[in-house]
């Protein structure tokens, strides 16, 4: 039986779609949508997104800060833990203004190029305990890091759920419990639950522990990296990883030009994916103490002028450009060509286009019927997924069909951006009419995000309503 509460719980170590969840469970309402609506004034909020962008919102329900969310509930101090102290400031202010993906941008996330959890996943011995202790499950923030799939706490495999966005989802009590797992599994888990809870690496300090270690392995000199030794053991040493997640298998391909791992030391401004350093970390040290020693004592290890010799950056860029002329030489379809080099496919056409080459274009797989079918629902601004369904082909299919249509694609974002706005519109001036003091602070808390919109999208329109209904308005 799940207790009554008059007040928002915090759990320790909970995470922020955990409480978001519950508050939005716990509001009466037809659907989640609607209860969505009225917890956090916006019914399209993405509640499981690493890096949330209704933090200030959840701050005021749960009657904490937004630095203990951050801090204490959020993915933010593991995904910023390796960036520069500049990008994290930008990270954070552009998050606590309501932009996730400027967040991530700030922090090198999206240039890395690696995808985020699909799955939400719990312990089920964490989720007994809670059930028992509380009388309902929750979150915990140590089993969303990337790669990890082991409880470093009770040593079993964690239960992954896929995520789903328009559903609430939480941990269920009494699953069976699997204590099968390799040593690398074990270890992961172990580091990035001691990263999740270690302060920020000084970037240059760090690179000086790797070259050291590398060294003190044999995998280097205080000339040069052995990058193909480096690259062949790291491969072996995470071959049944490699096998199980997707971006481990992509960081540590043959026919990958990534330059991993030997790329974190190009530039000691760059941002890598902290999956990136968790490897290297797993790979190079023993345990997470050794490593903390090794960072703790890297000025007395090694110096600039020790650090390895490593190759150009133009060296990789030139290594790639030649792949992808041998692969334009094939004949292949700019989405194989992409797939194969790693490339941008802003890079392949422009190289395609230096090299003055046709590039192929896919067969299609839909008629021309279905194809005027979809560029009809396309223009009426549904989305991808709604048309695949209904007609029976396949996203990609969708979107290659719109891919060509650039002026489709200007009308869809003019439609989201009026859709948008009316909803926004429409939920201000809900807002308005329920107040029954006056003034713009209390409706900017009360309707935050659509508030924002309108101020920066249709601020004419905004303070033109805010007049009319008596409000003081400084422009």
């Amino acid at each position: 039986m799940e207790l009554l509460q008059y007040a928002p719980r915090r759990y320790r170590d909970e995470t922020v779609y955990s409480m978001a969840a519950r508050l939005v469970l716990h509001d009466i309402s037809i659907s989640m949508s609607r209860s969505s609506q009225n917890v956090f004034q916006n019914k399209n909020l993405q509640l499981d997104s690493a890096l949330p962008s209704f933090l200030p919102l959840l701050a005021e329900k749960m009657q904490c800060s937004c630095d203990e969310l951050l801090q204490q509930h959020s993915l933010f101090p593991y995904y910023s833990m390796f960036a520069n102290k500049r990008a994290r400031q930008r990270a954070l202010s552009t998050l606590l203004r309501g932009d996730s993906s400027g967040a991530f941008k700030a922090l090198g996330l999206l240039a890395n190029r690696l995808a985020d959890e699909s799955h939400l996943k719990y312990c089920p011995m964490c989720a007994n305990n809670q059930k028992f202790a509380y009388g309902e499950t929750y979150w915990l923030r140590a089993h969303q890091l990337p790669l990890v799939s082991v409880c470093a706490e009770h040593k079993c495999k964690l239960i992954r759920v896929p995520r789903r966005r328009k559903h609430l989802l939480f941990p269920e009590h009494s699953k069976p419990i699997d204590y099968k797992f390799d040593a690398v599994a074990m270890k992961i888990a172990d580091i990035s639950r001691d990263l999740l809870n270690s302060s920020n690496f000084d970037n240059g300090k760090l690179l000086k522990g790797y070259a050291a270690r590398l060294v003190g392995r044999r995998l280097a000199t205080t000339k040069s990296i052995n990058l193909s030794k480096w690259f062949t053991e790291m491969s072996e040493y995470f071959v049944s990883l490699k096998a199980k997640d997707e971006r481990v298998s992509q960081l540590l391909s043959e026919q990958s030009e990534h330059g991993f791992p030997a790329n974190v030391f190009y530039s000691g401004n760059s941002s890598h994916h902290p999956i990136k350093h968790v490897l290297i970390i797993t790979f190079l040290f023993e345990h997470f103490g050794d490593f903390v020693v090794n960072y703790s004592n890297t000025s007395t290890i090694v110096d600039n002028q020790n650090l390895p010799e490593l190759p150009k950056q133009s060296d990789i860029d030139k290594a790639k450009h030649n792949k992808v002329k041998q692969y334009l030489n094939q004949n292949l379809s700019l989405r194989q060509i992409v797939k194969r080099a790693n490339a941008s496919a802003a890079t392949v056409r422009n190289i395609a286009k230096r090299q003055g080459v046709q590039l192929t274009s896919m067969k299609r797989q839909v008629d021309h019927t279905t194809e005027r079918l979809i560029t009809i629902k396309l223009m009426v601004g549904l989305p991808t997924e709604r048309i695949s369904l209904q007609l029976g082909v396949s996203i990609s299919d969708v979107e290659q069909v719109l891919s060509g249509q650039p002026e489709i694609k200007f009308l869809r974002r003019r439609i989201r951006n009026y859709r948008k706005r009316q909803q926004s519109r429409d939920n201000l001036l809900v807002t308005i009419g329920d107040l029954k003091h006056l003034r713009v602070k209390e409706v900017k808390k009360k309707c935050y995000a659509d508030y924002m919109w309108l101020y920066k999208n249709d601020n004419a329109w905004l303070f033109n309503t805010l007049r009319s209904h008596s409000f003081p308005v400084k422009i």
